[in-house]
């Protein structure tokens, strides 16, 4: 998802990725838009003095495609040790993959544990896509119209997603943090409204270390790792 933060010299990221992906139901629907609502978790990143350098990275993000195109779109929390320096990360973010992340400075788009965000990636066509950010608690809204650079990287409206992806360095503590929910979510197709939930949508669990993803109904559903299930 994105490159590693700063300059600090880290071993490979473990990364971890939880979620729900709804795929194409027939040949003839190309999925062009992906909703939800998820709430800001708190964190203890529990480092002490012995921590070593390195870095955890959490993404949550709604949406369109797979790899190697992939317009996608939410917050990023985390934090980086570097000669015993702790720099948190909190900030929005948007990329179209394979370009590289863009984060969204904070005087235009701004957030805390427990706040309530609202995200959503909108296609106007396959290269011309939006984002679309609004913190429920502030009323703050962020909306970025991008086209990629190459018109090789343009959207095939395969799936429609909800993620949260963990990269952490090796080594590295994993912070406690409360699970993430996502509801409302919702998914349209050529150029539609938002018809989908996630009935027949399929949990993705790429897991280092083991995680889990639990559907509570048609648009809600859990993403935990197993130490923290009833944070």
């Amino acid at each position: 998802m994105a490159p590693n933060p700063g300059d600090v010299k880290m071993s490979p990221l473990a990364i971890s990725l939880q979620g729900v992906d709804q795929r194409r139901h027939s040949p003839s629907e190309t999925y062009t838009s992906v909703f939800a609502i998820f709430r800001v978790p708190k964190f203890d990143f529990n480092l002490t003095s012995s921590t070593p350098n390195g870095s955890y990275l959490q993404f949550i993000c709604v949406g369109i495609d797979n790899s190697p195109a992939l317009m996608q779109c939410g917050i990023l929390n985390g934090i980086r040790r570097s000669e015993g320096q702790d720099i948190i990360e909190r900030t929005a973010w948007y990329e179209w993959l394979p370009q590289p992340l863009v984060r969204i400075d904070h005087r235009l788009f701004d957030f805390k544990a427990g706040h309530t965000i609202m995200a959503f990636v909108n296609m106007a066509n396959p290269t011309t896509t939006t984002c679309y950010l609004k913190n429920i608690n502030t009323n703050q809204t962020y909306t970025k119209t991008y086209q990629p650079e190459n018109s090789t990287h343009a959207l095939q409206g395969y799936q429609a997603e909800w993620i949260v992806e963990q990269q952490i360095t090796p080594g590295f503590p994993t912070p406690h943090y409360e699970n993430v929910t996502f509801w409302n979510t919702r998914a349209g197709v050529n150029y539609g409204g938002l018809q989908y939930t996630l009935d027949g949508g399929n949990p993705s669990e790429l897991q280092t270390p083991p995680a889990g993803v639990e559907i509570e109904n048609s648009t809600t559903f859990h993403v935990y790792w197993m130490e923290n299930k009833n944070g």
